[in-house]
């Protein structure tokens, strides 16, 4: 899980790079950054100090671009069809925010300026594509990470991060099933509602 701390960070901050014409999955991930820099651009010490508007700015950003839906029924798979509406509608939401406060606080780490996106290789008429890129980290680090995009309405929504091929869905359901295995979908909920609005983070 060490590797996933950054993913939803990269997700926000990956750079325009050149790419084929507009309404490519790069094009998408390129709105993102551009969207991100001028927002958090000279802010660094600023947002460092207020977590809160850092994660106003990187909700009005990200989340339009996010598949809720999508992630968190691959999260929990089986799971997901044995749950009811009200406890779809809650694990999306509370998940949600637990990812929002754990990614925004590792957001500021990121170098703006060395972060690359990768020429497409992949075909747009199929129904899952995958970004490349690779990101510095101002640790030293770097790490290549794929996002995993699906159509629609006529754009594109992130629905999963694999870094180094790790898939961070793989990664939630895996930890997710065990913890439902052994105490119940319930409890992962409203576990998951508790570090929404509290200082944990997943």
């Amino acid at each position: 899980m060490k590797g996933l701390k950054f993913a939803f960070v990269v997700i926000a901050c990956t750079l325009l790079a050149p790419h084929a014409g507009a309404g490519t999955p790069n094009d998408f991930i390129g709105e993102i950054a551009d969207e991100l820099a001028e927002r958090l651009e000279g802010r660094r010490d600023e947002l460092t100090d207020d977590p809160d508007t850092l994660h106003v700015l990187i909700n009005d950003v990200l989340l339009p671009r996010f598949d809720q839906h999508g992630f968190a029924a691959a999260v929990l798979r089986e799971h997901w069809d044995a749950a009811s509406v009200d406890q779809q509608d809650r694990f999306i939401d509370s998940f949600y925010n637990v990812l929002l406060r754990r990614y925004a606080a590792q957001l500021l780490e990121i170098k703006l300026d060395t972060v690359k996106i990768l020429p497409f290789r992949g075909k747009l008429t199929s129904s899952i594509v995958v970004v490349k890129t690779r990101v510095d980290l101002y640790d030293g680090t770097n790490a290549s990470v794929n996002y995993v995009l699906v159509p629609m309405e006529s754009s594109w929504r992130i629905m999963d991060v694999k870094i180094k091929g790790i898939s961070y869905v793989h990664n939630y359901r895996t930890q997710f099933a065990k913890e439902i295995d052994k105490t119940s979908f319930e409890k992962l909920i409203a576990r998951l509602e508790a570090a929404a609005v509290g200082s944990n983070s997943e």
